[in-house]
């Protein structure tokens, strides 16, 4: 098992997910139930965003959000079944490791919103090593053998992304506000 070439891991979620309307900063969610959701959703994603086209242009923005769907949240989230493997079989062998994960929402929300929705989806990041395999990683969480480092943007990375509420097909539905709204993994430092 090795821990290369994972990185970096993109990991995506539907609008105001996890736990919308709520400034908290933990859930009690994992990663794998926010992604199944929005993975279910995908129909959604492409009639709302093809609304209003017709003929070739409408095909075009349906495999546009298709593609989306399968080549960036689908493989982000078999990347990290993966990755969540290797790791287990890693800390095993006695060995420690510091994940660092950022955190990104779309800039529907107001700026401390958006920071605590980041906060959100790391935290369910952490249920998702919390509780795989009935609590595999609990002990190297506990005896720090796995830390994880959190770096929550909320919305200050991006860019180009249209904030404007009653725009949902651009806010909300377009791959651009898509892929704004998840976290990464972008370091796994062995010590």
């Amino acid at each position: 098992y090795t821990l290369d070439g994972y990185l970096p891991m993109p990991l995506y979620f539907d609008n105001d997910q996890p736990d919308s309307r709520t400034r908290r900063i933990t859930t009690e969610k994992t990663y794998q139930e926010a992604y199944n959701t929005y993975y279910r959703r995908k129909q959604v994603f492409k009639d709302e965003y093809a609304s209003g086209l017709f003929g070739e242009q409408r095909i075009v923005s349906e495999n546009e959000i298709e593609n989306f769907f399968e080549e960036k949240v689908r493989s982000g989230h078999e990347n990290l079944e993966g990755l969540t493997n290797s790791l287990l079989n890693y800390l095993e062998q006695g060995n420690s490791v510091e994940l660092k994960i950022k955190g990104f929402a779309s800039p529907r929300a107001k700026s401390d919103y958006n920071k605590a929705l980041t906060q959100r989806r790391i935290s369910s990041i952490k249920n998702h090593f919390r509780k795989f395999a009935g609590g595999a990683f609990y002990e190297y969480l506990l005896n720090r053998q796995l830390i994880i480092i959190e770096v929550p943007f909320g919305e200050s990375q991006s860019s180009g992304v249209s904030d404007n509420l009653s725009d949902q097909k651009n806010s909300i539905y377009s791959v651009e506000a898509s892929s704004e709204r998840r976290i990464e993994i972008i370091e796994i430092r062995k010590n």
